[in-house]
Formats: C-alpha cells, sequence, structure tokens
C-alpha cells in the first residue's frame, strides 16, 4: 500500500510538472550506484571487459614508495584527499625560500611530502 501511494503521488507530481511551460524535461534519477571496486581494473586493464584485471599490480607495480610532482593553482592539504590523518598537514615552503634554496620536504608524511606555495604577487 505504500509503495502504490509513493508512485501515485509521484504520478500525480510529474503530470503537474509537465504542464508548467518553462519545464522541458522531468527525468527520475536513480540513486548513483558506486563501482570502486572495479574501477582500479577498468584503469589498470584499459577497458571495461575485464575490471578484475590488474596487470600492474600482478607485476609487482604498486606506486609504494613513489613520489609525484603535481604543479596546481593551489592545494587543499585538509582535504580528505591529501590530510595525513597520522601526521597532520605537511609543512608549507613560502615562495621566497623556495627561491632561496631552503625546501621543507618530509618523507614521512604518507600523501604530500612537500608544498609549496607560490602565490603570484
Amino acid at each position: 500500500p505504500e509503495k502504490a501511494r509513493r508512485e501515485s503521488c509521484l504520478r500525480a507530481l510529474l503530470v503537474e510538472l509537465a504542464t508548467v511551460p518553462d519545464v522541458l524535461r522531468v527525468d527520475i534519477n536513480s540513486k548513483p550506484k558506486i563501482h570502486n571496486s572495479a574501477a582500479s581494473g577498468i584503469v589498470q586493464s584499459g577497458d571495461g571487459k575485464h575490471p578484475q584485471t590488474h596487470p600492474f599490480w600482478s607485476h609487482g607495480i604498486t606506486a609504494t614508495g613513489e613520489i609525484v610532482q603535481v604543479a596546481d593553482t593551489g592545494l587543499d592539504q585538509y582535504s580528505c584527499f591529501f590530510y595525513d590523518d597520522d601526521n597532520g598537514a605537511v609543512a608549507t615552503t613560502s615562495k621566497s625560500n623556495c627561491k632561496a634554496g631552503s625546501l621543507t620536504t618530509d618523507m614521512d608524511m604518507r600523501k604530500v611530502v612537500q608544498y609549496v606555495e607560490w602565490v603570484d604577487s
């Protein structure tokens, strides 16, 4: 009974929306499904046909101990993608210290080991 009531209510809402002249389209969006478990295989294999295939990992390429350099317009050090829960935020090197050759690098950090704040002035 509850499902039928919701469907009836939804149909009435769609009819109402469809009669509004400014409404061009009405869609029902389903809840997104996360497929993270297959993403690594798709990225490594290059296609969606073999999502459980991990050719890099099977050859011992895991990026453990690797450092990647990225240049961008800034870094949100407190983003969950960059923040190190064990060590906190990485020490920031100023533009002037960088030009003077004084860089702070902390290899104990898990995600960001060096951050140079290069603000245009």
